[in-house]
């Protein structure tokens, strides 16, 4: 029987599926896999979550929050499929990014990099329109980590037990910035100025209440968008 066309396609790519999880798993990545159960956050989780960030002067106990509870970030860039999120990775000891997401598709692995800035700030742009110090730098840093990976392509993908990362097939990837809260946004930012400084710089931004919305919806109705088997990766 001659193969079909969709046979050519999917043994490559189950192939290449199945590569990339054993290539992380060497590497010490942990999957989180909101297909199975086992990567989706939890209420307690959330809640404790939304304490923190009411007292909290700046990002940095939030950043040690997500990296105990990483299913918190499960749902970055607003889908909610199943990713490696790696906490404070070393860039060959020169920059350390508050985390690394990865997830696999047919496009192969889809990377972001993850930068968290304070919480507390009145708003985002100055009454001249000029970002303000605390989003400048958001958005440096990422640009700094595209700039190296870019740069070091090969010791970033290389295994771990080669010398390099073991940050599978990454490239200078889309960046988002979490900072501030919902209510430091003026009507401005909300008709066009947020989303244009986004386009410009490759970045989402995000404020902190929107990052608990997401994870609050995947808490309060688990398994609402999938079933039991990871639809994406293909592996239960």
């Amino acid at each position: 029987m001659p193969r079909r066309v969709s046979d050519n396609f999917i043994e490559p790519w189950l192939e290449y599926e199945k590569r990339v999880h054993e290539e992380f798993g060497r590497n010490g990545f942990k999957k989180r896999c909101v297909w199975s159960g086992v990567g989706e956050v939890t209420t307690a989780e959330v809640s404790d979550f939304r304490k923190i960030l009411e007292t909290a002067p700046d990002e940095k106990p939030l950043q040690r929050y997500i990296a105990e509870h990483p299913a918190l970030l499960v749902g970055e860039r607003g889908v909610p499929h199943c990713r490696w999120v790696i906490p404070q990775p070393s860039l060959a000891e020169r920059y350390f990014p508050d985390f690394l997401v990865a997830r696999i598709n047919s496009g192969g692995v889809r990377w972001s990099f993850v930068e968290l800035e304070t919480p507390v700030i009145d708003s985002l742009f100055t009454q001249h329109g000029h970002a303000r110090k605390q989003l400048r730098q958001g958005i440096k840093q990422i640009d700094d980590w595209r700039a190296w990976c870019e740069d070091n392509l090969d010791i970033a993908r290389r295994p771990r037990n080669k010398g390099g990362l073991g940050l599978t097939d990454i490239y200078p990837a889309p960046g988002l910035v979490i900072i501030g809260r919902s209510d430091d946004r003026t009507d401005e930012d909300r008709a066009g100025r947020l989303r244009r400084f986004e386009e410009r710089h490759q970045v989402e931004i995000w404020s902190y209440d929107r990052l608990i919305r997401e994870a609050e919806d995947r808490a309060q109705e688990p398994g609402k968008h999938g079933s039991p088997s990871c639809e994406e990766c293909g592996i239960a």
